[in-house]
């Protein structure tokens, strides 16, 4: 949440050259590994989508980074859906009885692929 904060206290666009500044430094100083499989450049994507799921609310909210939201205002502000996927997510994962929720806070690695069961486990868990 403090970073979070600190991050976006700043103007985007300025965010992001000192944010792009300080990474160059640190991948060629070997500090951070962006992965062999685009696992930062995801990682980034990701945060991007986040941050886009709270626009104009960021201050004016406590506890933003640990709130969920739904899987389907995440999945659009990731991949940016026409409205017919869009309203064919919602039907299948707002339902009232089981929604389905996604929260950002930090990133797990797993060695194993999950079955559709298991995530769909785990975002109806929130």
């Amino acid at each position: 949440q403090a970073a979070a904060q600190i991050i976006n206290a700043h103007d985007p666009n300025m965010r992001w050259s000192m944010l792009l500044e300080q990474l160059s430094i640190c991948l060629r100083n070997g500090m951070v590994d962006a992965g062999f499989r685009g696992e930062l450049v995801a990682r980034i994507l990701i945060m991007l989508a986040w941050d886009k799921c709270f626009a104009g609310e960021f201050f004016s909210t406590s506890g933003m980074a640990l709130r969920a939201v739904k899987l389907t205002t995440f999945l659009d502000a990731l991949l940016n859906l026409d409205d017919s996927m869009k309203a064919s997510l919602q039907s299948a994962f707002d339902t009232p009885e089981k929604p389905a929720w996604v929260r950002c806070t930090h990133f797990v690695k797993i060695d194993y692929v999950p079955t559709v069961g298991q995530l769909l486990s785990l975002f109806r868990r929130g």
